[in-house]
């Protein structure tokens, strides 16, 4: 299903459809780059997909052709019934109408991850770990590969982006790798360095809980409506923490919340804000790696991790 620029107009006026900014739709209307989306993506007819935003089913339609079975999870009414008339029926097609996350936009919702591990890991059976719920699986590695997992292959909402990939990657779903298109800032920030102006909180906690990589800037011309800045197309591979707990990453996200509201400011005045001594403070950035004058942003993923244990168990 191809749907060029002045078609996939025509057809929403008909429909009375206006894009919602407040959920940033932008519809890809490249069929050219959606071919690469799943070539790049390397989606195959074993493959589960996972799809957020179905928008008018052009990435949706593609998704179909190659993998076994896509999960299109579409937020808006409207275009959930859209996508569905201009697809058809198919086999290997569901579309959900609900939101991907959580009435308090920090999980997934929890009736979309029951459904989806329901259809991925039948019989109660989880494909990895996962922070949330901290318990071992007690499977062995020859059990953990009969289960079938998921590849996310998604044009993300720009407005959403971050909190559905840290909800994602923090949830007990079987994913094996996400190829997602964001704006171009989200990829930059979710890739950045310590020392760079982009380096922050989300950067910390995604690549504690992956591999990232930046593949390709997206121009807006591949958009309609067409955004005013530019898009890029990123791979996040989900890798399990063996050296962190639940406990610990919980600590974890609350240590970079705290400290990074003042992103300018030297950690060593923090110390109020964890209820310790200026002395235990000192001694657990000292311990860590991590000077009093260093500011957050220059302070690595591997320091902040030490940060945590030692303030922990000091």
């Amino acid at each position: 299903m191809n749907l060029n620029k002045s078609t996939l107009i025509q057809l929403l006026k008909e429909k009375a459809i206006s894009p919602r900014r407040s959920l940033g739709q932008n519809f890809m209307i490249d069929p050219n780059f959606l071919r690469y989306i799943i070539k790049t993506a390397e989606v195959n007819p074993d493959d589960y997909i996972l799809e957020i935003g179905s928008g008018t089913g052009a990435l949706t339609g593609f998704l179909t052709e190659q993998a076994k079975q896509v999960y299109s999870v579409e937020i808006d009414e409207r275009l959930s019934r859209l996508a569905g008339d201009l697809l058809g029926t198919r086999p290997n097609l569901e579309i959900i109408n609900k939101d991907i996350l959580d009435a308090g936009r920090q999980k997934l919702n929890p009736s979309v991850e029951k459904h989806l591990l329901s259809e991925v890991a039948p019989a109660g059976r989880r494909g990895r770990e996962t922070f949330g719920a901290g318990s071992a699986t007690g499977r062995s590695p020859s059990e953990l590969m009969k289960i079938p997992v998921l590849k996310i292959v998604s044009n993300l909402p720009y407005a959403s982006a971050i909190p559905i990939i840290i909800s994602l990657l923090e949830s007990p779903l079987p994913i094996s790798r996400m190829f997602l298109v964001v704006q171009l800032e989200i990829a930059q920030r979710l890739t950045a360095q310590p020392g760079t102006k982009e380096y922050g909180s989300y950067t910390v906690l995604v690549q504690t809980l992956s591999g990232i990589k930046l593949l390709r800037k997206i121009p807006p011309e591949v958009f309609w409506p067409k955004p005013k800045v530019f898009s890029a197309l990123i791979e996040i591979t989900p890798q399990k923490q063996s050296n962190l707990s639940s406990g610990e990453y919980l600590r974890l996200k609350e240590t970079l919340k705290l400290l990074f509201q003042h992103r300018r400011k030297m950690v060593g005045s923090a110390y109020r804000s964890f209820n310790l001594s200026r002395g235990e403070w000192f001694d657990s950035l000292t311990r860590s790696g991590i000077s009093p004058q260093q500011r957050p942003e220059q302070i690595s993923r591997e320091c902040f991790i030490k940060l945590v244990k030692n303030m922990n168990h000091g």
